[in-house]
């Protein structure tokens, strides 16, 4: 039972990869959960109820917008940890 279901979520995580390249969009999780957004950028951040991206690296959105930011990390598209 255990190795189906290892092979199960195998599939699962490939498949749920694949729909996400195929949407232009990436999973990622923090604060506020897990989320689908645009795939277009390389940092995303939010303060549990929002979602901020960008592509600067050095780019951190606290003393510049409202709330307490984190950064979210990039994650499977069925949300399950790289």
């Amino acid at each position: 039972m255990t190795n189906a279901n290892a092979s199960m979520n195998a599939r699962s995580t490939a498949a749920s990869d694949w729909v996400d390249y195929a949407l232009d969009q990436q999973t990622v999780a923090g604060a506020g959960g897990t989320a689908k957004v645009s795939s277009a950028y390389s940092q995303t951040w939010t303060n549990g109820t929002q979602w901020y991206q960008t592509n600067d690296p050095n780019s951190n959105p606290n003393g510049v917008l409202s709330g307490n930011w984190t950064q979210a990390t990039q994650v499977h598209g069925n949300g399950q940890p790289k």
